[in-house]
């Protein structure tokens, strides 16, 4: 009797109800760690059990995401690995190495009861990623987190060097690339490497990974970027997402892997709104010496005030010339250097930038930007992403795209990804621009 009475209450109680889970894997380095992380905040406000996986290199610091689950895997990466960072050498050991303890950590959760693991999100350069995803028949999402206007240049990188583009020649520098407007060719991107076939192998299998995947996020906004996402597309055949701002829905929990250094607060808060120029190389490009002191030259000869951030232990890496010719040239948002760092050069375009005419006229462009990029943040402003279709999806219903959010289902559990906005450069390069720090004293 008591047996049967505890079976009937057991019964009746109500089950709680399982969170769909999501598997997020960033790339680690900060510029790939910092978007994966905002949105995990986003979907986990929507109702989702977030799990980061990442690499021992680089890890995040776990204390700042207490709502997340956290599992490190091996990547196999030594101190001399490291230690020259040839970026494409480490991107490369990366997929090799982290392929089998990934596999194990996915085939243990989909073995737990109770876990309901809706999708994969990863780095697009993870992309061994897809084909553990396909073994295990989970539907794997992609994150990018440079804008999209620089993936057809990196996805065309090997057509150009077959085409006799690359490397580039000083003769034919200033020679537009017809394949892509409005590159020239001193704008394809330079990668130092000492495995420059590794390089491309990897843009290869990026690219067709990406192809295979159920869908393509990036960090960027549709009135910024529409005919970029509309080519991506077209090219790609799968949907295409444009969400964020992240940094503008998520905690101020910090992600940074360097300990961050406020000390030229003080000396900002006395400065006049707009009058600050801001310099940074991001976080993995880099000067050598003399670069380094003709940019300095430059800043002080411009007689303009600056605050300039410098990593400890920069070292040359990529650089990103594709948008350099997107924001002066496309968008009209600031100034390339076309000769490279030069002092007088340099003085000149921070004055640009800073007084006159055409100093307006740029502000002017950027507030605009800025305007639509809050718009976003809005609720019920209707616009246009793109009309997708969601076929590859399992079980998708509708695809709406708002002038503020990208809704799809993914097998039955459904992930709303909120807003379209500029990807994490460009965003907090307008926050700036626009009055290099927020009126209420936040960045």
């Amino acid at each position: 009797m008591a047996d049967t009475a505890s079976s009937n209450r057991t019964a009746m109680e109500p089950k709680s109800e399982v969170r769909p889970h999501l598997v997020l894997f960033p790339l680690p380095f900060q510029g790939h760690i910092n978007p994966m992380l905002q949105l995990a905040t986003v979907l986990h406000s929507k109702g989702f059990s977030i799990t980061i996986v990442h690499t021992r290199f680089n890890s995040p610091n776990p204390s700042n995401y207490t709502q997340f689950s956290f599992q490190p895997i091996e990547d196999g990466l030594t101190e001399d690995d490291t230690a020259n960072m040839d970026l494409i050498a480490i991107f490369s050991l990366v997929n090799i190495n982290c392929e089998a303890p990934f596999r194990d950590f996915l085939g243990r959760m989909l073995m737990k009861e109770g876990e309901r693991l809706a999708c994969i999100v990863t780095d697009a350069i993870l992309h061994f990623t897809q084909g553990v995803a396909e073994e295990f028949e989970i539907k794997r999402i992609v994150l990018r987190t440079s804008s999209a206007a620089s993936f057809h240049p990196f996805e065309a990188l090997p057509m150009l060097r077959e085409n006799g583009y690359i490397p580039t020649q000083a003769l034919q520098s200033e020679m537009p690339l017809v394949e892509l407007p409005p590159l020239r060719v001193k704008d394809l991107p330079d990668i130092t490497t000492a495995n420059p076939d590794t390089f491309y192998q990897l843009l290869a299998q990026m690219a067709n990974r990406t192809r295979a995947s159920s869908g393509v996020i990036w960090n960027s906004i549709d009135s910024l970027e529409q005919s970029a996402l509309a080519k991506i597309h077209q090219v790609i055949q799968i949907p295409v997402f444009a969400v964020g701002p992240l940094h503008k829905y998520s905690s101020r929990s910090s992600s940074s892997l360097l300990t961050q250094d406020r000390s030229c607060i003080a000396w900002l808060d006395k400065q006049a709104t707009g009058s600050v120029i801001y310099v940074s190389f991001g976080s993995l490009a880099a000067m050598d010496t003399a670069e380094l002191a003709e940019t300095a030259w430059g800043l002080a000869n411009s007689e303009i005030p600056f605050l300039w951030v410098i990593r400890p232990g920069s070292v040359r890496g990529m650089d990103w010339r594709v948008n350099a010719r997107y924001v002066s040239h496309v968008w009209k948002l600031g100034l390339q250097l076309e000769n490279g760092l030069e002092r007088d050069q340099i003085a000149k375009a921070i004055k640009r930038l800073m007084i006159g005419t055409e100093a307006k006229e740029m502000r002017e462009r950027i507030m605009v930007v800025k305007e639509n990029a809050d718009n976003c943040l809005k609720e019920g402003e209707w616009g246009s992403i793109h009309d997708f279709d969601a076929g590859t999806l399992i079980s998708p219903s509708t695809v709406w795209a708002l002038h503020g959010m990208a809704y799809f289902d993914l097998v039955h559990p459904c992930i709303h990804l909120l807003r379209s906005a500029l990807h994490h450069l460009l965003s907090t390069y307008l926050d700036l621009a626009s009055g290099v720090k927020a009126g209420d004293g936040s960045w």
